[in-house]
């Protein structure tokens, strides 16, 4: 049986599990799903803007990547595709640099508390453009 991918909706599942085990100090499985919250998180917005899907929710080739690099690919699409002040307000740069979904057979899971505060806040930061997104009238 083939799932069909709903970007947002895994956006927020992966958020609201974060932030469980972010208050229960679990932070190297936080980490991990604050990463993959921000990648569903801007594969959701990049679909709103006329990213194409196959039939199963799958994205094209180039995009079927994790956070760390597909943060610059969406910098790109986004002010290719006129979605630039969606965007405007994350973080410069790209705050998932560091974060990599290997560190998930790390002994700790994480680099620390500095990256994971800096994935929390990138993370919401697509939260929060994600909501925008959804209640914008246009893609």
């Amino acid at each position: 049986m083939t799932l069909s991918a709903d970007f947002a909706a895994a956006h927020r599942r992966h958020w609201q599990d974060a932030e469980l085990l972010f208050r229960s100090s679990r932070l190297g499985n936080a980490d991990h799903l604050y990463g993959l919250s921000a990648e569903c998180g801007l594969k959701a917005v990049m679909e709103r803007l006329g990213m194409p899907v196959d039939a199963t929710g799958r994205p094209p080739k180039e995009y079927r990547t994790h956070v760390q690099d597909l943060w610059p690919q969406f910098e790109e699409f986004a002010s290719r595709l006129g979605g630039a002040r969606c965007a405007e307000d994350l973080p410069a740069g790209s705050p998932f640099a560091d974060w990599s979904h290997h560190h998930r057979y790390a002994r700790g899971g994480h680099s620390g508390e500095n990256a994971v505060s800096r994935h929390r806040n990138a993370a919401d930061g697509i939260r929060r453009m994600v909501q925008a997104a959804e209640m914008d009238e246009t893609p």
